[in-house]
């Protein structure tokens, strides 16, 4: 028997690559294929409405990751395993499919084998279809069901036949990275649109630094960037007087970035940097690929943290995609099941980077029963351990060179360790509330049978690896670019003969126990070679 990608319904199942997904599929639900495995899936009603609600099947069992809209204008993340977990108004849906098939179940013909030994990844995207919008929703007996409106009681219809778009993949990131362009015309992926030049620079927001004391006087003591641009906010906005909102701030920029960063470039809103939890903040907005800006009141900076993000320029290491959760973070709640820490990566020209997070403990989602938090909020008041690895960077292998054997440096920010880590191996790091560590990730060159080396940036900036443009071997010498000056450190598994910086010999430290070399850039060229 022939599995394919493309989901089928058979023997009132919707089947993707030969596992079931949905049992009970009514009658009236219809599947059109569309391109490469993907397609729509609609229904149609024996009467004209401007608002349909239909069922598309019962889901249970398999491990959900959705964004829904808990308010009119903004998404929250919430993970589950039934139907009825999947609250109103959602508006993405990832499933993760386990690695067993049940194909033998459903198909009498053929005998029970295993569709595919790996897990996979199934999108189900509620779009807009003509003069009607589709969100997704699930019922208290697990049926997951499609809301398909045109809001004007006048526009009316009988056919849904393509409210929702299914997609499968190995890979959950290129899943997301739809290209619907083609079958809808209804929106642009960010790939064909050019990111302004403003979102490299530091920005000040003098909304939240004046609320409505904003004034011509008042704005001239600080800088602001107001350019129009191909972005969107992620999330509510930060709020610096609810202790309980910080850690969902970052849960839920992270997570909506999964969609969001495919269209647009994710605003993570500012932050305040002398703030408690200014640390937390500001960590996230570093690797978020997302402005960097803050809405301080004049005077009122914490300098100590703007200069871990912003070079003396005034311009921002910006990694390079939306920073988004990694796969093995998907499908928990890092802020209520007091275990999960949250982990956030992207790469950079050269290097990937992994921010941790604990944000257990200090705040529940809205629309979460309360009775949950409080069973679980114990557990998390201390502290949270977990792992990481190189291969939570997605794409890692994009950046490394061919002949690349696995082994990366990864130097870990608040302890200033590098540690030469096998792609498939971990590194445990435990965290109190609030608290959080990034790992910078730099594939290991080989340079000859003697020497390894992998470039790690400007040590003392919470995204170092961003500061590193260029790096390249010849004739037993590195010739690395960075840009900006500060601590310049890279992983050498000797010591250099020697360092020169912009041609001229400079001081080096090495550290033996680790191969860490560090250099100090003095001058304020942009780029150092």
């Amino acid at each position: 028997m022939t599995i394919t990608a493309v989901p089928v319904i058979k023997n009132g199942c919707l089947m993707v690559r030969g596992k079931v997904v949905l049992t009970g599929v009514p009658d009236n639900v219809v599947v059109s294929p569309t391109s490469a495995g993907s397609a729509f899936i609609g229904a149609n009603s024996t009467t004209l409405s401007s608002r349909h609600v239909f069922n598309l099947g019962v889901l249970e069992d398999c491990k959900f990751m959705c964004l829904f809209l808990a308010k009119i204008w903004w998404m929250i993340p919430r993970v589950g395993k039934s139907a009825s977990e999947i609250p109103m108004e959602t508006q993405m849906l990832l499933l993760e499919a386990g690695e067993e098939s049940v194909v033998g179940v459903v198909d009498d013909d053929s005998p029970t084998e295993l569709a595919n030994d790996n897990k996979f990844y199934v999108l189900v995207l509620p779009v807009l279809d003509g003069a009607f919008r589709t969100t997704l929703q699930g019922t208290p007996s697990n049926e997951l069901q499609f809301c398909y409106e045109s809001g004007d009681s006048e526009v009316q219809t009988s056919q849904a036949l393509e409210g929702v778009f299914v997609n499968s993949g190995d890979n959950p990131f290129e899943l997301i990275k739809i290209q619907l362009t083609k079958h809808k015309g209804t929106f642009s992926h960010l790939e064909t649109k050019k990111a302004p030049a403003h979102l490299d620079w530091f920005g000040w927001c003098t909304w939240d630094a004046f609320y409505t004391e904003v004034s011509p006087n008042g704005i001239k003591e600080g800088l602001q960037s107001s350019k129009k641009s191909a972005t969107a906010r992620a999330s509510e906005d930060f709020m610096p007087n609810e202790p309980t909102f910080q850690t969902l701030h970052i849960a839920s920029v992270s997570f909506n970035s999964l969609l969001l960063g495919e269209i647009v470039v994710p605003d993570w809103d500012m932050f305040h940097s002398n703030h408690n939890t200014a640390e937390f903040h500001a960590a996230a907005r570093a690797l978020g690929g997302c402005p960097v800006y803050v809405s301080d009141k004049p005077g009122k900076h914490d300098f100590k943290i703007l200069q871990k993000l912003v070079l003396p320029d005034g311009s921002v290491l910006r990694a390079r995609y939306a920073g988004r959760p990694t796969r093995d973070c998907l499908f928990v709640d890092p802020v209520m099941d007091g275990k999960s820490l949250l982990k956030i990566w992207n790469l950079n020209k050269l290097t990937g980077v992994v921010g941790v997070f604990n944000c257990q403990g200090a705040g529940s989602w809205p629309m979460k029963q309360a009775a949950e938090f409080t069973k679980n909020s114990s557990a998390a008041a201390t502290s949270c351990s977990g792992r990481v690895s190189p291969l939570d960077v997605e794409f890692l292998d994009e950046i490394a060179e061919e002949n690349w054997t696995g082994d990366c440096a990864v130097y870990a920010f608040n302890s200033g360790s590098v540690s030469r880590v096998p792609k498939s191996k971990t590194l445990e790091v435990t965290l109190g509330v609030l608290q959080c560590e990034i790992f910078t990730v730099s594939p290991v060159k080989v340079l000859n049978d003697n020497i390894q080396f992998a470039p790690i940036g400007l040590i003392h900036m919470y995204n170092s690896g961003g500061a590193v443009e260029e790096c390249s071997f010849k004739d037993g010498v590195v010739r690395m670019k960075a840009r900006g000056w500060g601590l310049f450190g890279a992983y050498s598994s000797v010591k250099p003969i020697s360092c020169k910086v912009d041609s001229k010999d400079e001081d080096f430290s090495y550290r033996s126990e680790d191969g860490l070399v560090t250099v100090n850039l003095q001058s304020e060229s942009s780029f150092k070679d």
